[in-house]
C-alpha cells in the first residue's frame, strides 16, 4: 500500500507563513488467521508448576490491515532579518498528528497467549503516537 501527502503553504502576510500537511497512510499489515487456537502445557521453573498457554496458527496476508491512518500537520512560522538585513530568522510553533485525538485507527488488536483470546485494550501495539506533539 502506498502513503500519500497533500501540502499547502500560505502566507497571509510577508512576515508569517502557514503550513499543513495532509498524509493518508495506509493500515499497518496484520496477520491472518489460519487455523484454530489450541492449549499446550507449560512449566513454570520458579514457581514448579505447570501453567496453560495458547496458541493459534497465523500467516501475513497482505489485504489484511487496519484502517488508514490521517495524519495532519500543521506549522506557523514567524519570519523576519535583523535590522541590517544579513541575518534571517524564523521563529515557529508546529502541532503534528492534530487529528490523533479524535481519530484512532481501528483493527489493532493482538493474541493473548495466556488466555487465549484477542485483546483490544491498549495492550496492543501501536506504532502511532495517541496524542499530537
Amino acid at each position: 500500500m502506498a502513503d500519500i501527502d497533500f501540502c499547502v503553504q500560505f502566507r497571509p502576510l510577508r512576515w508569517i507563513s502557514i503550513y499543513a500537511r495532509f498524509g493518508l497512510a495506509s493500515g499497518t499489515q496484520l496477520s491472518q488467521i489460519t487455523g484454530p487456537i489450541t492449549s499446550y502445557p507449560v512449566y513454570v521453573l520458579e514457581q514448579e508448576l505447570f501453567i496453560e498457554k495458547f496458541r493459534r496458527a497465523s500467516v501475513r496476508d497482505e489485504s489484511n490491515r487496519t484502517t488508514p491512518a490521517l495524519p495532519l500537520d500543521i506549522k506557523v512560522s514567524f519570519l523576519g532579518k535583523s535590522k541590517a538585513g544579513k541575518v534571517q530568522y524564523e521563529l515557529y510553533a508546529a502541532i503534528e498528528d492534530t487529528l490523533a485525538l479524535v481519530y484512532r485507527v481501528q483493527g489493532n488488536t493482538r493474541f493473548n497467549s495466556y488466555t487465549g483470546k484477542e485483546d483490544t485494550s491498549s495492550n496492543g501495539a501501536s506504532y502511532g503516537l495517541p496524542i499530537p506533539i
